[in-house]
């Protein structure tokens, strides 16, 4: 071989031993601060500090703040939150336990889901603030791992925002990122068995009502159906008469933030109990979406209360209804329920509003005709 060519060699491998020292070296000062043991081993003790949590993920940006005594979602005006919600996720950092350390370089972070997040990311931000603005948690949540079984998610990559290193973790940290998931979703409900009438009527003055007589009543009927006209399907009919049965939210907004000149208006549906409470829920069209505001009121009992419960308790029909309630109660019923909606706007799930802007026409048919029904899945062959 000739020197020249040697000397060439043990310069590349001078330089490689060269590359291979400063990687060791850089790859052990990346390790060599103290690895926790656990993450927030502390968080639970401090519960009562947090004020503010933010968090930020691919659904996007929102915050609950601590409001007096009460957690509300800043997104949504202020709407009141399920408090479980902020239990469920102190609980669930505070018992992550560090494995071990992985990589601090930046370009690393996307392998592993702990990037900060963004456009394309799936990492997750979760902070934790005191009313001062100090933080308690500030942790970005990557990847998942599972187990043998691919069923139980049981490990997870994260990053705290003020260390460059990532950790592996056993936990995987149950923090909501869907902002509707921390509110609760249901505006109100109305016992089927107490309910007497629905009434909605369009703007128009079209008007349809549908009705139970009595309290023991399985089935809801038409008022005023047009002679010699048969039912589309009769179920619609019990659809429409439950339709307070349960109302649930898909968004909410103050209702002080509409704009009178963009309100179109809708139907209005009415619902009234045989012991006198009245709601009556008032749709809307709003920049394309319809919205719905909620009013209660104490109407006139339909019955003799204490006649009817006498005959619900005394009643062998093997079923197993709610008594009606006193005047005092319906009236304190409609002051939470104006207490609670008055100052909201709601959006509800689009089947819904669909029931409570029904028409006559949507439940009966002209002998002859061969309609579908708008709500019920249609058959197959």
């Amino acid at each position: 071989m000739k020197p020249r060519t040697l000397i060439l060699l043990s310069l590349i491998s001078i330089a490689l031993l060269a590359l291979a020292v400063f990687a060791y070296s850089q790859r052990s000062t990346e390790f060599a601060a103290p690895t926790p043991e656990r993450l927030y081993g502390g968080l639970i003790e401090r519960v009562d500090d947090i004020a503010e949590i933010h968090i930020d993920g691919p659904r996007g940006p929102f915050h609950v703040d601590l409001d007096g005594d009460q957690w509300r979602m800043r997104e949504n005006g202020g709407y009141p939150i399920r408090t479980e919600k902020i239990r469920e996720a102190v609980v669930s950092l505070s018992d992550l336990r560090v494995l071990e350390p992985k990589t601090s370089r930046p370009e690393n972070y996307h392998m592993i889901g702990v990037q900060d997040p963004g456009p394309g990311a799936d990492s997750i931000l979760v902070e934790m603030k005191t009313k001062d603005g100090e933080d308690i948690v500030s942790v970005i949540l990557g990847f998942i791992e599972h187990d043998a079984t691919r069923t139980q998610p049981r490990r997870r990559y994260v990053r705290l925002t003020d260390d460059p290193r990532s950790y592996y973790i056993d936990g995987v940290a149950e923090v909501e990122m869907d902002p509707m998931r921390w509110i609760d979703r249901e505006i109100l409900r109305v016992l089927r068995s107490w309910t007497h009438d629905v009434v909605i009527t369009h703007p128009d003055g079209e008007t349809l009502r549908i009705y139970k007589p009595t309290v023991e009543a399985l089935d809801f009927s038409i008022a005023d159906k047009p002679e010699g006209t048969e039912f589309i399907d009769e179920r619609d009919v019990n659809l429409v008469g439950g339709s307070f049965i349960y109302i649930g939210m898909e968004d909410v907004r103050p209702r002080d933030t509409l704009d009178p000149s963009k309100v179109v208006p809708g139907p209005v549906a009415t619902v009234r109990t045989f012991d006198g409470f009245v709601l009556t829920a008032t749709l809307f069209d709003y920049e394309g979406e319809t919205w719905a505001t909620f009013e209660a009121s104490v109407g006139e009992p339909v019955v003799d209360i204490e006649e009817v419960n006498a005959e619900l308790e005394s009643s062998s029909s093997g079923r197993s209804l709610a008594t009606l309630r006193p005047i005092e109660e319906v009236e304190a019923a409609v002051e939470d329920m104006n207490e609670r909606l008055a100052n909201w706007r709601f959006k509800m799930t689009e089947n819904k509003t669909r029931l409570l802007a029904f028409r006559m026409t949507d439940l009966v048919q002209q002998p002859g005709e061969n309609r579908v029904s708008p709500i019920q899945p249609t058959q197959g062959p």
